[in-house]
């Protein structure tokens, strides 16, 4: 995870800036590469699908800059 630092970007300290790896024959699938989170408390719209090996999935999007990402459908 990186956080904006003037035009630079930089690794983020402690428990959110930690990787956090798939179970093997997993896949993650997003709408977009990255999704912005703003100081404001807007984030850039994104839906991102996270799929496990045996093919059960859950999707979790968030519709508008305004909105809290979700489960999708709950």
């Amino acid at each position: 995870m990186k956080q904006q630092n003037g035009q630079n970007y930089a690794n983020i300290d402690g428990e959110f800036g930690q990787a956090t790896s798939i179970v093997e024959g997993g896949t993650i699938d997003a709408t977009v590469d990255t999704i912005a989170f703003y100081p404001t408390g807007r984030v850039q719209p994104a839906s991102v699908k996270i799929t496990a090996s045996d093919g059960e999935s859950v999707t979790i999007a968030c519709g508008a800059p305004s909105e809290d990402f979700a489960i999708a459908g709950q």
